[in-house]
């Protein structure tokens, strides 16, 4: 590797990684401050909204953000939008389907997240999910397009974001899961409305190819067992303490 070559991996690896360590240096100064503001039982309960959201995300994503990153580089330069929206219209439908089924299990939900049969979260769960699907591809096209300063900016606007949602609704009196919720759909939010002028050529002509979601979807089908094994994984805790302890028990292990 020549040293022009090594600059530039430096270069790429670097303005890639600041918007993690960014972001790392904004949740380190979150963390205690939130949970002044928000106590143990109303973190629980955002803790497992959390839980939900990311579970059906993955699930809906369906492992096509990895078969958009296969094609990406072997699809010619002008079918990138196509790309895109093949493998993203496959997500949005699944979306739409498990939507229905939150829509019919909405007392439950709500139960499982509140402890209470009445509320919203079904809806503000079926929001989530469709903002993360947009805003999972708004990052891969960045990050494949070699854009480590766009994509840094996003992370570091998403983190910073849900810090000031959350802090400013517990000011205005809501010291509430609803607060915590805000803050991750509203960074998210966001980071779609930061991210997508960057590469809007991508988004601005709906398009899909007849034959790209079935490779799609022959590419991504498998990977969807494993992604939903590493979810299963990482929340099962918090999973079984919600079911055999109480909300402020999820919150105190959450925070910490």
């Amino acid at each position: 590797m020549s040293s022009s070559e090594r600059r530039h991996f430096c270069k790429s690896y670097f303005s890639f990684s600041l918007g993690t360590w960014v972001s790392f240096l904004i949740s380190f100064i979150q963390a205690p401050v939130i949970t002044r503001l928000i106590n143990p039982e109303k973190f629980g309960k955002g803790s497992c909204f959390q839980i939900l959201l990311d579970l059906l995300f993955t699930l809906c994503l369906f492992g096509t953000q990895n078969a958009f990153m296969r094609f990406y580089y072997s699809t010619d330069g002008r079918k990138s939008h196509e790309l895109l929206w093949s493998a993203i219209s496959l997500s949005l439908v699944l979306a739409s389907i498990v939507s229905v089924f939150l829509l019919l299990l909405s007392k439950k939900i709500n139960l499982f997240v509140t402890g209470k049969s009445e509320g919203n979260i079904s809806t503000i769960l079926i929001i989530g999910i469709f903002t993360y699907i947009f805003q999972n591809y708004n990052e891969n096209i960045l990050r494949f397009e070699n854009k480590g300063k766009y994509y840094s900016f996003i992370q570091i606007s998403k983190s910073f974001s849900s810090f000031v949602i959350i802090v400013i609704l517990a000011l205005l009196g809501i010291r509430s899961y609803q607060a915590l919720i805000f803050g991750v759909i509203g960074s998210v939010c966001i980071g779609i409305l930061v991210g997508i002028p960057f590469r809007f050529n991508y988004w601005t002509k709906p398009k899909i190819d007849s034959m790209l979601p079935i490779n799609i979807m022959n590419y991504s089908s498998p990977l969807v067992v494993s992604s939903l094994a590493y979810q299963a994984l990482v929340f099962t805790d918090r999973f079984m303490l919600r079911l055999f302890t109480d909300f402020e028990a999820v919150g105190l292990y959450s925070a910490g």
